[in-house]
């Protein structure tokens, strides 16, 4: 063999091996950017998990729990039943009693406008007045909460 064909040689086989090397970089550089990728993937997923929670936990505190519209100041306001801590919009403690408990309530407390309303979530018994609102006090947190998220 010549010392041209040697060298031809040679010079393949270093172009060979140069680009095997390069292959082989390249196969690194897509196994990290494939991993790279998971990793992206993954924190996508956390951050909308995330996203979710936070809104279910928003809800939770802004929507009344009974009839699942969002508090304000003006005619939704958030109210406590201090007997549990719940909170729901007055209308909807109210609607829980009928005319008819209110009159079985009546005679057995014997007392007019006067009778025992369960809270709508727990059933803990508060003895309430007609007037619902002034009985009930603000839930000055939730209320808070309520008029920002509304900006």
């Amino acid at each position: 063999m010549s010392s041209t064909d040697r060298s031809a040689r040679h010079a393949a086989r270093q172009e060979t091996a140069a680009m095997n090397q390069q292959i082989e970089e390249a196969r690194q550089r897509i196994e990290a950017s494939k991993k790279n990728l998971k990793e992206i993937q993954l924190e996508k997923k956390d951050v909308r998990e995330q996203t979710e929670l936070q809104e279910e936990i928003r809800k939770g505190v802004l929507e009344c729990p009974i009839c699942t519209e969002n508090y304000n100041s003006v005619d939704r306001i958030p109210r406590f039943f201090e007997k549990c801590g719940h909170t729901a919009y007055t209308h909807c403690f109210s609607c829980q009693v009928t005319t008819k408990d209110k009159e079985i309530n009546e005679r057995r407390l014997k007392k007019k406008n006067v009778f025992d309303l369960p809270c709508p979530m727990c059933r803990k018994i508060k003895r309430v007045m007609s007037d619902f609102d002034e009985q009930f006090p603000i839930n000055e947190e939730v209320l808070v909460f309520a008029q920002a998220s509304a900006k």
